[in-house]
């Protein structure tokens, strides 16, 4: 299982220094590896210091066609992850490469 956690850190991936939100106060986030016909298994924490701040967690290029409601934006295909609440995503990995 793996753990991620959702939180600010000034950054300036554009050139810009900023605000951004981050995984485990890093960006881009960690490495997540899953073998194709396995389950991914990820804990996501909603850190964010601001209470008006939920969110969603969106898995790019990865089938969710079992698990939707795993996958997508807050309010459409999942519930939003409200400050201090934590998640567990469990989803069947289908097909193999590299995702972000």
């Amino acid at each position: 299982m793996y753990d991620l956690r959702l939180n600010y850190i000034w950054g300036s991936p554009d050139g810009v220094w900023k605000r951004m939100i981050a995984y485990n106060g890093q960006f881009p986030g960690p490495t997540l590896y899953c073998t194709a016909g396995k389950k991914m298994i990820v804990r996501v924490t909603n850190d964010i210091e601001d209470d008006a701040e939920p969110t969603s967690v969106h898995w790019h290029g990865i089938q969710q066609t079992l698990t939707p409601f795993y996958d997508g934006p807050q309010a459409l295909a999942q519930c939003p992850l409200l400050h201090n609440k934590t998640m567990i995503s469990k989803f069947p990995v289908f097909q193999s490469g590299t995702y972000w």
